[in-house]
This record gives C-alpha cells, sequence and structure tokens, in this order.
C-alpha cells in the first residue's frame, strides 16, 4: 500500500471515499466533503495536494496539504477550519504513515506538519528522532450522558441558583428566553444574517471576519442548508430572543470529551 498525491482539482472525485473514511473514523462535521471544497474554493491558492494512502480496497489515510517552503509541507488549514484536514482510520499509528508521504510528495520534502489534530481522533504519537508533537491548545469539553435534567441536576448549587436568578431578571425587563432551532434549509440564510448582525456590531467587524451572506466567512455556515437537506439537522440553534432580535448561535454537538489539540511534525 503506498501514497499517492494528486493536484487539489482532483478532490471532487474523491470525495465519496473520503467521506466514508471520515465517517469510519470520527465523522468530525467541518471535515465533510460539502464544507471542505468550499473552503478550498475561498480560502486555497490552487496549488494544494490531494495526499490518500490505499486505493480500491479503501483509505486508510488521506489529507489536504501545501507547500509552506522549499521541502517543508503542511495541512491546508484556514483560520475557518478548527483542525487540519487529515483524516486517519481508527487504529492506524500516524507515526506509521509520516514516512512513505514524505517518499510521496513531489520534490524533496524533508517535513510534513499536521497541524492542531485532536488526539481524541488521531491517538498521539510518542516523540522520536523522526516525529515531533507540539502541545496547541486546551479545549473544554463536556461528555453529555441521559437526559439534560440529569446534566443539570449534577450541577453545582449556585451555578443552578446563579442562572435561575438571571433568567428571572431577563424576565423582570421582559426580555423572554427562547430556545430557536433552524431545522430546515429555508431558514438557515436568515439565521446566518442574524448572526452576522451580531458579529457586525463588535470587534470582527473592524477586522473583516464577522460571518456575512455575501463574504467568505459565510461561505462555510451556508453549507448547513445542505446538511439539514440531507435530513442531519438540526445543526443551528439560536438561544436567545429579544424583542424579535435573536442573539448567539449555537452549533449541537453529540459528544464533547476534555482534550488537548496537538501539531504533530
Amino acid at each position: 500500500m503506498r501514497w499517492r498525491v494528486y493536484p487539489i482539482r482532483d478532490f471532487d472525485r474523491f470525495t465519496s471515499p473520503w467521506d466514508a473514511l471520515n465517517a469510519a473514523s470520527s465523522d468530525v462535521p467541518f471535515l465533510r466533503s460539502e464544507f471542505l471544497a468550499p473552503a478550498l474554493r475561498e480560502f486555497g491558492t490552487g496549488t494544494e495536494v490531494l495526499a490518500a494512502l490505499g486505493g480500491d480496497d479503501g483509505f486508510p489515510a488521506m489529507g489536504m496539504l501545501k507547500r509552506m517552503r522549499p521541502g517543508m509541507w503542511e495541512t491546508f488549514q484556514p483560520s475557518q477550519l478548527p483542525l487540519g484536514a487529515f483524516l486517519l482510520q481508527k487504529g492506524t499509528p500516524v507515526e506509521g504513515v509520516l514516512d512513505g508521504l514524505l517518499r510521496a510528495l513531489p520534490g524533496v520534502a524533508v517535513a510534513v506538519g499536521l497541524t492542531q489534530q485532536d488526539p481524541a481522533v488521531v491517538a498521539r504519537p510518542q516523540d522520536s528522532m523522526f516525529v515531533e508533537t507540539l502541545d496547541y491548545i486546551e479545549t473544554a469539553t463536556l461528555t453529555l450522558q441521559g437526559t439534560f435534567d440529569d446534566y443539570w441536576s449534577a450541577r453545582g448549587k449556585n451555578l443552578r441558583h446563579n442562572v435561575k436568578r438571571q433568567r428571572a431578571k431577563l424576565l423582570e425587563q421582559s426580555v423572554p428566553l427562547q430556545l430557536d432551532v433552524v431545522d430546515t434549509p429555508e431558514r438557515v440564510a436568515a439565521a446566518i444574517a442574524d448572526y452576522g448582525r451580531l458579529e457586525s456590531s463588535g470587534w470582527k467587524a473592524g477586522q473583516g471576519t464577522a460571518v456575512e451572506l455575501d463574504n467568505a466567512q459565510g461561505v462555510l455556515p451556508q453549507r448547513l442548508r445542505n446538511v439539514l437537506s440531507d435530513g442531519q439537522g438540526p445543526d443551528l440553534s439560536l438561544s436567545v430572543r429579544r424583542t424579535g432580535c435573536r442573539h448567539g448561535p449555537l452549533h449541537r454537538e453529540r459528544r464533547r470529551s476534555r482534550r488537548a489539540e496537538d501539531d504533530v511534525r
């Protein structure tokens, strides 16, 4: 089994095996082809490559890579993508595939970086003469079991009291709380527009990074329409309503666990 490297324009031919590998390994929503394809169009340079380990019998590893400088490669990861675009079959050690990947990359490749990998998805390898890992960030996460009532009753007394008091204060100010779940494709555009107005009222507007329907930042959220069309929703919740104005999008995740995210080089 060997690595093969293709120009990134060929990604459309590999969306089915890419999505199958992602679904079998971790099923990270933003690593699905329907999100990565527009990310490549908006934030890629066209010089990226698609690397695939395997063939007709399956692909235990796939990744999108870009050359950073002569001999140095790194996973495709614009700032809008939380993890580097690299997939690995469960049970496959990452250190066992890197040497072959280096040999397959164009030109003389001396190092490849797999940026911001989640050790809950790609097991962190031991450092060695040929592999080095770097801590990136720790993410606060929750593993949910049972019902919400079970979860909430297990929270601290002070937290439950403070939330109850804050909700009562909002009601006194005629600010009712309402959970508005967007579960149809037709409502996604309006939800993103609401969120964009909220982001544009803060510091992101000055940096040009606020989500809007007609800018590059809004491309990936708009793909939620496709997700909902496929019956995979609801995926976007709007958690607070004040006099008709929605505040605060919330992406619902089924499972969360506390973890550190790593760079693997």
